[in-house]
């Protein structure tokens, strides 16, 4: 039996490697043979053989997300830097197409008068008089900004959102049928601890939504429903016993990385997860698996902060997206002055100056 470390990752990896309906076949796959193994180690034990299967899905399934997650965000990095690039493109294109519209007549009659043989004074006068318009209008042309990029292309799908809100909602419902199957397994025939379980389950899915969903700001009333989530699966996991429920007092506790300073969060997440490692120890059967439960809980932390930090970083990089076109055009707008002021600029002064020289001559009394 491969289990959740080790099946929970080749999973993931099947549709991470293969596009399409495809690779999700291929997950379930991987599912179903390592179920099948464990259906043949523990026999009529359908408990643990479903216990087994869903830590492998929300393994999975949490990986998959991480890294997807992980490549949308690199995906709107590169998207920005093209979008930079594309700006300034579509600046300088403006900016030669202006220059054209204002000088470009200017120039042709500059280069018909030259030819004129002989020149007169007229036509040198000519000459210098367009040359110094020409000159001043490539100057208002490239100091003159074009159009803003357009808003529009910063308002694109929001994939990061959507697939975080998906797979911490996943992993929720996920470690809670855990949770359950957990009872299950002990054994327990006991109502009360049933009733307890199941009313907790159900309970812990809507504090954790409520806690732990993406969105732009902290839930009103986090400071008394948080440590209420703390306190109510903490209890439930220590009546219901064996450790069961433990792995709903690590989602739990993981929603502190998100509200409180990482100087506090952080320290509380370790403690816990040591804790109820240590707190297993109290019960034979689960006592061997208490360094798995320290690593799942870890684990699930860092689900926790990453679904929800994930979208707030994405959103980050859109609203710098225009910022960065800006910044590109700018410096695009920029250069084109300099190159006008350094080449244009300096060739057309160069040509009303000597026509102006050549006009002197004739303009001596």
């Amino acid at each position: 039996m491969l289990w959740g470390p080790i099946a929970g990752p080749l999973a993931a990896a099947m549709p991470l490697s293969v596009a399409g309906p495809a690779g999700w076949l291929l997950f379930g796959m991987v599912l179903l043979a390592d179920t099948s193994v464990a259906g043949v180690l523990h026999g009529p034990d359908l408990a643990t053989v479903v216990s087994f299967t869903i830590v492998d899905m929300n393994v999975g399934l949490t990986l998959f997300a991480l890294v997807r997650l992980a490549v949308l965000l690199s995906e709107t990095q590169t998207a920005n830097r093209q979008l930079a690039e594309l700006e300034a493109a579509n600046e300088r294109l403006r900016a030669a197409g202006d220059l054209r519209r204002a000088i470009g007549v200017r120039l042709a009659h500059i280069l018909r008068a030259s030819r004129r043989n002989p020149p007169t004074t007229g036509t040198l006068a000519v000459i210098a008089d367009i040359s110094r318009e020409a000159a001043a209008e490539a100057r208002t042309v490239a100091a003159t900004p074009g159009e803003p990029p357009a808003t529009a292309r910063t308002d694109l799908p929001d994939d990061t959102s959507r697939l975080s809100r998906w797979a911490l909602a996943a992993m929720t419902v996920n470690v809670s049928v855990i949770a359950l199957t957990n009872v299950a397994d002990s054994g327990t025939a006991d109502p009360g601890r049933w009733a307890v379980a199941a009313v907790v389950a159900p309970l812990a899915v809507a504090f954790q939504l409520y806690h732990g969903f993406p969105r732009a700001s902290a839930p009103s009333a986090w400071r008394w429903t948080l440590p209420l989530h703390i306190l109510i699966v903490g209890a439930a996991t220590l009546y219901v016993g064996n450790g069961s429920m433990s792995a709903l007092v690590g989602m739990s506790v993981a929603n502190t990385l998100l509200w409180l300073p990482a100087r506090w969060s952080v320290p509380v997440v370790a403690v816990v997860a040591v804790g109820t490692a240590f707190l297993l120890q109290l019960y034979p059967e689960v006592g061997g698996y208490s360094l798995y439960q320290v690593a799942s809980m870890i684990t699930m932390a860092i689900g926790v902060f990453a679904f929800n930090r994930f979208p707030e970083a994405a959103g980050r990089l859109r609203g710098l997206r225009m910022q960065v076109a800006r910044s590109a055009v700018v410096a695009e707008r920029l250069r084109v002055a300099r190159d006008v002021h350094d080449l244009l600029g300096i060739t057309l002064s160069a040509i009303t100056l000597k026509a102006e020289l050549a006009l002197r001559p004739w303009r001596r009394p």
